[in-house]
């Protein structure tokens, strides 16, 4: 199984389930587990709340595509998100 985690303010990280939810390649063939973390952390940014992501995937034949969609998504939150 592969297991990928992210790590940022919640909302955002709200936003990329929703968008892992509703892409076609992904549906279906991910678990996602959002955690919300300690909110005494000592960051630059810590005033925001903090959540982490972890995204599963069965290992199998199209680990690979579901791999490679996955980070394409996320590039493409990513930079929809910085550019709001």
């Amino acid at each position: 199984m592969l297991i990928t985690e992210y790590r940022g303010e919640s909302a955002n990280l709200k936003v990329l389930v929703r968008e892992i939810e509703a892409d076609p390649h992904l549906a279906g063939k991910c678990s996602l587990v959002l955690t919300p973390l300690r909110e005494d952390r000592r960051d630059s940014l810590r005033h925001a709340q903090w959540a982490e992501l972890a995204v599963s995937v069965a290992a199998g034949l199209a680990t690979n595509a579901l791999y490679d969609a996955l980070k394409a998504l996320v590039a493409r939150v990513t930079v929809d998100l910085w550019t709001r």
